[in-house]
């Protein structure tokens, strides 16, 4: 692994260690409560209760659409569009048969070159993709058809770090983290003209929704949920609110309430106590707060949502029509083998129909000797095993539709 690899790993799971309480001006009148203290808690959770069947995509490996790092997707007009920052450090895109159709960006110094690569998303107003620099605080735009570089716009300020984007409207909305953590106010959410880079809006303050926390920090999947759909869902590290993002700004959408869930005040006491932050994250792990909402994805009526309870991930799943909720230790596939039971891996994506999760490249030799391990009882799993797949093989999405 890469040292700078490694040292966003490290970053990642220091900093999604806490909570967030809602902000004192925040309308929680429409908010779907989820009660993790006393709602329906099972031992375990089988996709085969909310899913028919299982699909595999196998994205095809070539030395031109190599993935070494998966780190995101977004499906735009029945292509699948995959974020590698740390490897290739480019935008693949496959159809959804997986065939490799380009690859977007070029990491360089050279006038149509970024520095480095944060994240993506799509314009569908001007059909164009948008790719973030961090280092040199410009958005580079392309043609979405033929990956053709069009120009690049560089954000009108200086004190921000950017390491997520989605469209909203016209503009680009950015998660941003600030160098100077004295600079005040600081905002999380910053709403940005795609034309010329101006800043036009500022959202969420740091001390009211973030409990004053603003860490130059990255988080594996992101921020931003529902990337590429409408409404955008939003989160961050000390949030136990998910929020619905329109133009007119961030909505309460669901929140987590729970007699456990680290508060400010714990914060605050912690790092009072502390030398460095490190001793934080190990505090709140060793009290088993509950922290971190991630991997959310909705379909049609359903959500499935993880948080942290300690070091360990606790899954929930919630039905909107029915408006019951169940809390497991353990979400399982059982539509892969006979017998043998898989936990569900990393939820990437989702549609009306179901959601996608993928088998990353560094798992690939596991599920390669799962598959010649164990019986296979998916129809799509016995062609895949079929294949030559080897240890270099790309990334496998895998599909599961209601």
């Amino acid at each position: 692994m890469e040292k700078k690899h490694l040292c966003y790993l490290v970053a990642f799971v220091l900093f999604a260690s806490c909570s967030s309480n809602e902000s004192k001006n925040s309308t929680l009148k429409n908010i779907c409560k989820i009660n993790i203290d006393n709602i329906q808690k099972k031992d375990t959770i089988f996709l085969s209760n909310y899913f028919k069947k299982v699909k595999f995509i196998e994205l095809e490996t070539t030395d031109e659409s190599l993935i070494g790092s998966f780190d995101g997707m977004i499906i735009h007009n029945d292509l699948i569009y995959i974020k590698d920052i740390w490897s290739a450090q480019r935008i693949f895109v496959f159809d959804k048969q997986g065939r490799f159709i380009r690859k977007i960006g070029q990491k360089g110094v050279g006038p149509n070159e970024y520095l480095s690569i944060s994240d993506f998303t799509i314009d569908d107003i001007t059909n164009t993709l948008l790719i973030c620099d961090y280092d040199s605080k410009k958005i580079f735009k392309y043609n979405i058809e033929t990956g053709e570089f069009l120009e690049s716009v560089k954000i009108k300020s200086n004190d921000i770090f950017i390491n997520d984007i989605v469209t909203i409207k016209e503009n680009i909305l950015v998660n941003a983290i600030y160098y100077d953590n004295r600079t005040d106010p600081r905002f999380m959410l910053h709403v940005i003209d795609k034309d010329n880079g101006n800043i036009l809006k500022r959202w969420m303050n740091v001390n009211d929704f973030n409990c004053n926390w603003n860490e130059l920090v990255s988080r594996q999947g992101g921020f931003f949920y529902s990337k590429g759909q409408t409404p955008i869902k939003y989160t961050n590290f000390f949030n136990n609110i998910i929020y619905e993002i329109t133009e007119n700004g961030p909505n309460p959408y669901i929140m987590l309430e729970s007699k456990n869930w680290v508060s400010c005040e714990d914060i605050k006491e912690m790092a009072n106590n502390s030398k460095h932050i490190r001793e934080v994250y190990d505090e709140v792990i060793k009290r088993k707060f509950d922290f971190n909402i991630s991997d959310f994805v909705e379909i049609d009526n359903l959500i499935f949502l993880d948080f942290m309870r300690g070091q360990d991930i606790i899954k929930i799943v919630y039905d909107k029509n029915t408006k019951k909720a169940i809390l497991s230790y353990n979400l399982f596939d059982d539509f892969i083998f006979d017998s043998f039971r898989i936990p569900c891996l990393k939820k990437v994506y989702s549609d009306k129909s179901g959601m996608y999760t993928v088998v990353r490249p560094e798992s690939i030799p596991y599920f390669i000797d799962f598959l010649n391990k164990y019986s296979i009882k998916s129809e799509s799993a016995i062609l895949l095993s079929k294949r030559q797949l080897s240890t270099e093989s790309n990334p496998i999405l895998i599909y599961y539709e209601k």
